[in-house]
């Protein structure tokens, strides 16, 4: 068969010039991307869709994220009080030192009680609670004047200021201000109630992102240490935060980056030395390689400001794609002068890199930053390894001289034991009835879209963290309502007309304790009612008040003049906000911008479905409320996104089909036909693997698509010759090296891309020998004898 090859004169004609001018591209990008120092990412949740949620959801999910993202919980448990106690102290003293510290609480200020009168003495008439609310509002005052008189009277009670607070609403105020976990103060420090052996609480909060590798290894190595340092006394560490996790997962991606890139690179080496007998093809195949994985790292810091761990994880794959294009040349190498080598095998690799290219560019479309980032990774790094092929290795083959591959003939000697689908009705209709199967298991599948295919984090991490959970008494939920309106006062509004139904359920049980705003700022309107409330109590009862105390009834006056004081000082949410007090439930508030106000109700432990929808029938009845979960609103986004993906994946089968069909019309099939049906099969298999498929298995299938058409394309260029067909049994396996090693990954996301791919491609190459040229017309292509001059200038001379 004569075949026109694409018109290489005038880029051989200027290779040297060109190759020069590509050194030097490589180098510049280089310094560009390096000139600062590079940071990485390791956080799972950046390879989450950029949120489509309204402003006000993203903004109430980004404050309840981050009011426990910056926190690390120590607790430490032992048995003997005291040397515990030096423990805690010299715990916080020791982070108190470290620069990603920005503070630690492990007990109550001496001052804590002073600060919090000078900040909420003033409120003390308009912030009172639901039980005294009630008793005020249905005249139960006789039993609160008794109740105050014996307070007063008692030798070990806290006394109200007979004057500014006869009633003692202030120390009412005060008694509410405890934490919604099982913690109570022992003598100034932060004890766990209910453990099995005493606890003290230390919260260390931190002055920068989890994420960044700095805080974490600073992190990590101070809490280590510790943790050896405590163990030596008997005393129990048990940590809890995002950090923790956040570690575990770039160690996992570090480990793996090794685990894939060294494992890639070994398996490698030991196959191309055996393959070709010596150093120097080893050393050219990398080359390509190198610049290629140097300028996908380059290019993708300058594009993206940074770079994912896992990206570089995915990233080393790279080496079984780009790696073909240095394996080709080298195999024709061996038959064809330098001069006609890459002439014979241009379009091939051009073809190739077309259509791998186009695989990883539907990954852009993905509305997934880290996939987004892969696949610009990946498109650099394969067009870099292409141009570093077609430019620098013929410079360095210019003296080689030809030789047989041995290999090449054994391998085509033993594929021809392998049966051929041409004029074998049974395996085609085996090969038939397996794509059906899999059609219909495909489509029979169930798609998994739960966000937990993210998790990372190790099972005995996830023990310590519920551990901690049940015995504090509360977890991290992300489950909560929004209420919105045009001012903050009209959102606390609603939560108050509200809270009454939600409050019921709690008290019998079938709700779990929550946290809102109107609990710690009543709406304006609620103070005025309030007050009204308390000045009739002044009316009704502080006469007989100091009557029963035997107090000078000159008192009264000096009383009515506190409270007409403050009859117009109310507390809005925004003043609240910037005191100390509101530590710890200040992320309640989302915004007080006129128009787009809004405030948080959360949930103090995760609701079920009966519990999701008895809320959601009571919130039915007000507008403006939203219930927001948000591991489901990220998991049917994933979902949503999925069924995207699937169509972009079908856009790219019917592009790269049209145009293979152009070019070669009716050998499309048995270019096209592996690739389309290892993809079916293997989706299927993941099927029962995996429970279903999930995007993480469909973008994998691109890569199929991508790799498996190189491998069609190839052996159509060389007319199925032996050292072709040795050069993509090569790059097959040196791509299962590279991506069937993610297969082995701890990592959710490159396990579902491994398994797809070591599938696929493991197909993909047994469905191409089983679609080989009959033995009447491939049996001499794939039969190697050694090149003659002659044979080879003949077909120099056909292109």
């Amino acid at each position: 068969m004569i075949k026109r090859a694409l018109p290489t004169g005038l880029f051989l004609k200027y290779s040297g010039l060109l190759a020069t001018f590509w050194l030097v591209s490589i180098v510049t990008i280089s310094i560009f991307a390096f000139s600062s120092k590079p940071t990485f990412d390791s956080s799972i949740m950046s390879l989450l869709p950029h949120s489509q949620q309204i402003p006000l959801v993203q903004q109430a999910t980004e404050q309840s994220s981050s009011r426990f993202s910056k926190r690390v919980l120590l607790l430490v448990s032992g048995d003997d009080q005291k040397q515990l106690l030096e423990a805690v102290e010299q715990t916080a003293k020791l982070a108190q030192d470290i620069v990603y510290i920005d503070n630690v609480q492990y007990q109550v200020d001496a001052n804590a009680l002073d600060n919090f009168e000078e900040e909420m003495f003033g409120y003390r008439f308009v912030t009172l609670d639901k039980d005294l609310q009630t008793r005020l509002a249905q005249n139960d005052t006789s039993a609160l004047v008794q109740e105050s008189v014996s307070n007063v009277l008692s030798p070990v009670g806290v006394r109200a200021d007979l004057v500014s607070d006869p009633f003692g609403f202030f120390i009412k105020l005060g008694l509410r201000q405890t934490s919604d976990l099982n913690i109570q103060v022992e003598h100034s420090y932060l004890k766990v109630t209910g453990a099995d052996k005493p606890t003290y609480m230390l919260l260390l909060n931190l002055n920068d992102s989890p994420f960044s590798l700095d805080v974490q290894d600073t992190i990590m190595r101070f809490l280590s240490s510790l943790d050896e340092t405590l163990s030596k006394g008997n005393i129990e560490l048990s940590i809890s935060g995002m950090i923790v996790h956040a570690a575990a997962g770039a160690r996992q991606a570090k480990n793996e980056i090794s685990t894939i890139g060294i494992g890639s690179l070994l398996g490698v080496l030991v196959l191309l030395l055996f393959v070709f007998r010596r150093v120097k093809p080893l050393l050219l195949v990398f080359v390509p390689l190198s610049v290629g994985i140097l300028n996908a790292i380059s290019g993708a810091l300058l594009i993206f400001g940074e770079l994912h761990l896992i990206t570089i994880a995915f990233g080393a794959g790279l080496v079984g794609v780009s790696i073909d294009y240095s394996l080709h040349y080298l195999c024709e190498r061996q038959q064809s002068s330098n001069s006609n080598t890459l002439k014979r095998i241009v379009s091939g690799l051009s073809l190739g890199l077309f259509s791998s290219v186009m695989a990883y560019s539907v990954q852009l479309f993905a509305p997934f930053p880290g996939i987004q980032q892969m696949a610009v990774f990946s498109i650099i790094g394969l067009v870099s390894s292409w141009l570093s092929v077609v430019l620098i290795l013929p410079m360095f083959t210019r003296k080689d001289s030809l030789s047989e591959l041995p290999l090449a003939e054994v391998l085509s000697r033993y594929t021809n034991f392998l049966p051929r689908v041409a004029g074998n009705a049974k395996l085609t209709f085996f090969l038939g009835a397996c794509a059906c199967i899999g059609v219909v298991t495909i489509l029979m599948g169930k798609s998994v879209s739960d966000i937990r295919l993210l998790q990372t984090s190790p099972p005995e991490l996830m023990a310590q963290e519920k551990h901690i959970q049940t015995l504090l008494g509360s977890t991290n939920n992300t489950q909560f309502l929004l209420f919105t309106g045009h001012s903050i006062q009209d959102v606390l509004r609603k939560e108050e007309a509200i809270l009454p139904a939600i409050s019921a359920k709690v008290e019998n049980g079938d709700l779990p304790k929550f946290q809102s705003l109107s609990q710690h700022v009543p709406s304006i309107d609620t103070q005025k009612a309030q007050f009204s409330l308390v000045n009739a109590l002044y009316d009704q009862q502080l006469s007989t008040f100091y009557g029963m105390l035997g107090i000078d009834q000159a008192f009264s006056n000096k009383a009515y003049n506190a409270l007409k004081a403050q009859a117009s000082n109310f507390i809005r949410p925004e003043q609240w906000a910037n005191l100390a007090i509101s530590d710890g439930w200040r992320d309640l508030l989302v915004s007080t911008k006129e128009a787009s106000s809004a405030s948080m109700l959360r949930f103090t432990q995760p609701l079920n479905e009966e519990q999701v929808t008895m809320i959601q029938r009571i919130v039915s009845t007000q507008n403006d409320i939203l219930y927001v979960d948000q591991v489901k609103d990220i998991s049917d986004l994933m979902a949503e996104y999925a069924a995207q993906v699937s169509r972009l994946i079908i856009f790219a089968y019917l592009l790269l089909s049209g145009v293979l069909l152009l070019r070669y019309k009716a050998a499309f099939v048995s270019i096209a036909l592996p690739t389309f049906m290892a993809t079916i099969i293997a989706l299927a298999a993941v099927t029962f693997i995996a429970g279903g498929i999930n995007m993480f298995h469909l973008l994998a299938s691109i890569l199929v698509l991508g790799i498996g058409l190189d491998m069609g394309i190839f052996m159509h260029e060389s007319d199925h010759e032996g050292h072709t067909w040795l050069a993509v049994s090569l790059s097959s396996l040196t791509s299962l090296l590279a991506f069937g090693l993610l297969a082995l990954s701890a990592t959710p996301v490159l396990y579902h891309f491994g398994i797809t791919v070591l599938i696929g491609l493991t197909l993909v190459w047994l469905i191409t020998a089983l679609m080989r040229p009959s033995k009447s017309e491939g049996e001499q292509h794939l039969h190697i004898n050694p090149p003659k001059a002659s044979t080879k200038l003949f077909k120099e001379h056909e292109l």
